[in-house]
């Protein structure tokens, strides 16, 4: 399920499942997410990174959006190998509500 382009929604916190994300980059532990339709100033994303091993989700270390929590989607990969070098920081529990393909509905 865990693919590049499909939808995810989170049920933790309670408030974020009103939200749908999208996986941007993954590799069999980590998977980086982008929220939809949320613009955030000089296009960036919220993103997630997911840490399936450990069962959290949270943020790389990272510097140069100078706003936390932000990417560009092509930073995906940056993060992913970030993840994977220095793990994830801001950690919260991974639960996944739904798996949506990108057709539907």
């Amino acid at each position: 399920m865990e693919t590049r382009g499909v939808r995810v929604r989170f049920s933790s916190p309670a408030h974020e499942n009103r939200y749908w994300w999208t996986i941007l980059e993954c590799d069999g532990r980590y998977v980086v997410c982008v929220r939809e339709r949320l613009a955030l100033p000089d296009g960036l994303l919220a993103y997630t990174v997911a840490d399936r091993r450990n069962g959290t989700r949270g943020h790389v270390k990272d510097e140069r959006s100078g706003i936390k929590g932000a990417c560009r989607p092509s930073d995906a990969a940056w993060l992913l190998e970030q993840a994977k070098a220095q793990g994830i920081t801001d950690t919260k529990p991974l639960h996944v509500a739904e798996y949506r393909q990108e057709n539907d509905k």
